[in-house]
Order: structure tokens, then sequence, then C-alpha cells
């Protein structure tokens, strides 16, 4: 038989809702699942505006098509996961310092802040190349779109992060 556990204060409620675990330990995993999310819809949109581009000159580009390749695409473009994830660990404690300076809330601090790191790495990868290696990054359409997937990262930090944390 089940038995509800009743929680005495704030502390032993999240420590229940997270199995235990630690403040900081909660604060890695809000970091990776934020990268994680980032990462997913970068990749998703990336795929979608080269597949736009191709099929404008002729390419199928039927649903299936467009289904396979994202999912080659998310389990192939590692590397960019790498370089949001640095990103994201320059922002995030930069946004923390601008929410406490200027008391932003969290949930406009941090997706300011991944939006700012995919703004700066996919820059920073155009000086370095001479052109942003994230195909569907070069229209501006399509910069913009992988800047929101790093916003969207940055609110999934915000909304998961415990609050004293940040």
């Amino acid at each position: 038989m089940h038995r509800h556990v009743k929680p005495k204060d704030a502390q032993e409620r999240r420590q229940l809702t997270m199995g235990g675990a630690s403040s900081g330990m909660r604060t890695v995993l809000s970091y990776l699942l934020g990268v994680a999310v980032a990462y997913i819809a970068a990749s998703a949109a990336s795929t979608h505006f080269v597949l736009n581009g191709l099929a404008e000159i002729g390419a199928p580009s039927s649903l299936s098509v467009r289904f396979e390749t994202t999912l080659r695409d998310i389990a192939g473009l590692t590397a960019y996961a790498g370089v949001i994830a640095i990103g994201f660990l320059v922002a995030f404690p930069v946004g923390a310092l601008i929410r406490r300076v200027l008391s932003a809330p969290r949930w406009v601090a941090y997706p300011l802040a991944g939006a700012a790191a995919i703004f700066a790495a996919l820059g920073l990868m155009a000086l370095q190349f001479g052109m942003t290696p994230i195909g569907g990054a070069n229209s501006a359409a399509g910069f913009a779109a992988q800047c929101f997937a790093g916003a969207l990262g940055g609110l999934v930090f915000a909304l998961s992060v415990p609050k004293r944390d940040n």
C-alpha cells in the first residue's frame, strides 16, 4: 500500500519532487535539459530551412523525407550540441548576473541569454569559417530560428532551475 508523504517545508518539497537531488545537481540537470531542448529545436529548424531551400529548386520534400532528415540531423549534428553547451555555460551565469543587477524575471533573463549565446556562436563561426556551418542559419529567418531555439533552451532552464541557484 502506497502512503502519501506530506513535506514539512519548501526544501523537503523540492527534494521530494526531484527524487532527493541536491540543488546543485538540479541546476546541472536543468542546464543539460536546456541544452538538449535548444539543440533539438535548433537542429530541427535548420533541417527544415535547408529542406525548404531544396524544395524551391525541385528536390522532393515529403513529410516522410522531412521526418527522416530531421531525425538524422538531430543524431548527426552533435558538434553543434557542444557549441550550444559551451555557449550556455557562458551565457547563463551572465544572465544570472543581469537578472540580479536589473531585477529581470528569470523567464526573461535566461531566454535572452540563450538567444544571445546562439547569436554569438553563429557569429563567431561565420567569422572563423567565412560562413555559418549550420546550413539552416544562412538566411535571416533561419538565423532568427536558431536564436529562438536558444531562447527556448533558456526558458526551459529558467523554469526548471532551483530558484535560489539563480
